[in-house]
């Protein structure tokens, strides 16, 4: 075999080692799951959270859930542990999933309702070093919540850890 054959050789398994490498960097991971479990609190890079109660809505006259729907509300309470400001976005950070890991945002009504029944404000903003925030986010769901969880990411761009409240089997208030 002459120099040059090697040579390409060499180049060529270098290259396919090298492109393996950066596709096996660059894939998709699965983030890490915390399991959560109301009035339980979580540490989660430099959040602390806690899922006080999970209950049902009453609708009033002006703000129905659609048909085979219920509001549902997540009572929390998130702590900035950190040094620094930190803000919080519901529709990024706070979704349910149903059974086949699609999301689904928190819904205005369904928070006009929880304000109203019960002063629950939406959790979401600027929250200063050691301070927290106390409320709620609420959605629009299908009756019966068999297989659907709550999940928090704790940054708003991707998070390699996420909190996670199996819903299923879950008393409801």
């Amino acid at each position: 075999m002459s120099r040059q054959t090697l040579s390409a050789r060499r180049t060529r398994l270098l290259t396919a080692l090298l492109l393996t490498l950066v596709l096996a960097a660059c894939s998709p991971r699965q983030p890490a799951v915390v399991d959560l479990a109301p009035g339980a609190t979580v540490d989660l890079q430099g959040w602390k959270l806690t899922v006080k109660s999970v209950r049902w809505l009453a609708p009033d006259a002006y703000r129905k859930p659609s048909t085979g729907c219920g509001f549902l509300a997540v009572e929390i309470t998130l702590e900035n542990s950190t040094g620094g400001i930190r803000y919080v976005m519901p529709e990024r950070q706070m979704l349910l999933l149903d059974p086949q890991g699609s999301e689904l945002q928190p819904h205005p009504a369904a928070g006009v309702l929880a304000a109203r029944e019960q002063g629950w404000l939406v959790v979401q903003g600027e929250i200063g070093p050691r301070q927290s925030m106390a409320g709620a986010v609420s959605y629009e769901v299908p009756l019966g919540l068999s297989g659907w969880r709550w999940v928090f990411r704790p940054r708003l761009l991707g998070s390699r850890v996420e909190a996670v409240l199996d819903l299923e089997g879950l008393t409801v208030q």
